[in-house]
């Protein structure tokens, strides 16, 4: 019976530590591991080659917590004005062993890129806005 309390009284102090440091209901957004935003990036190649296709670039550097860490860009969808802002989420894909702030150079490119322009793009990251980028420059 003593075994049992121990670990109902582990459980709950467990769970006052989770409150505590702000996790709460399944559902809810993680915290974003990446802080420090710089050196941005954001063009369209609009240069002819094989294929002819416009593409997208997006790139940004930022700190992580753990040297490792890998991230991606997911396009979560784009606003209706004219011409319309992209969106998209930043997350960890890999989480690194050893840990040090360690610097984390993204480059995302969307091949295919459809829109003739942007007005910009915006990066969101544990549910916050991370990011914005107000310039996409185009390359001819």
């Amino acid at each position: 019976m003593a075994y049992l309390k121990t670990i109902a009284l582990a459980a709950v102090a467990a769970l006052a530590v989770a409150c505590k440091n702000g996790a709460s209901d399944v559902g809810d957004v993680a915290a974003c591991p990446a802080t420090n935003p710089r050196d941005p990036g954001a063009w369209i190649d609009k240069m002819p080659g094989m294929n002819d296709n416009p593409t997208l670039h997006l790139t940004l550097k930022f700190d992580t917590p753990n040297d490792g860490d890998e991230y991606a860009l997911v396009f979560t969808g784009a606003d209706k004005s004219i011409p319309p802002t992209y969106h998209y989420r930043l997350d960890r894909t890999k989480t690194g062993n050893l840990t040090v702030v360690t610097e984390y150079a993204l480059h995302h490119t969307e091949p295919h890129f459809a829109q003739p322009s942007l007005r910009g793009v915006k990066i969101s990251c544990g549910g916050k806005p991370f990011y914005e980028f107000t310039k996409v420059e185009e390359t001819q």
